[in-house]
């Protein structure tokens, strides 16, 4: 996901920096995405996911997942 997403689902609290972002082994964008706990959170957990997975492929057509 781009750096304003990313400062999007840190600030709403679905999610934070991984401890080990920003370190040699993975880069700061690096996130832990927090376990839904009802309907409604793993709808925001699959945009999150789509999001990420659009930004990494440079692609917006993601009907496939």
């Amino acid at each position: 996901m781009n750096f304003f997403r990313i400062e999007s689902v840190i600030d709403q609290r679905r999610g934070e920096r991984h401890p080990m972002s920003g370190g040699r082994l993975l880069v700061k964008e690096y996130l832990t995405i927090y376990t839904p706990r009802d309907d409604d959170e793993l709808r925001v957990v699959k945009a999150i996911m789509r999001a990420s997975i659009s930004f990494m492929t440079n692609s917006r057509d993601l009907r496939a997942f």
